[in-house]
């Protein structure tokens, strides 16, 4: 049994549904800089955002 407020281990496969035209335009981009369309996803969403007052500010 895990300790009250840890997270179960996750599944490690996250898919998201797109246009084809998004697909497109991130694999040209993909196969531009020579890294697969998962590694350009995975580079993209690890970006650190933003602190959240800066981008309240900013709307």
């Amino acid at each position: 049994m895990r300790p009250r407020g840890t997270d179960a281990p996750r599944p490690s496969k996250f898919m998201v549904r797109t246009s084809p035209q998004v697909r497109r335009s991130l694999a040209i981009e993909a196969e531009e800089r020579g890294v697969s369309l998962n590694m350009l996803v995975n580079q993209k969403i690890t970006v650190p955002a933003a602190p959240r007052s800066a981008a309240a500010g900013a709307a």
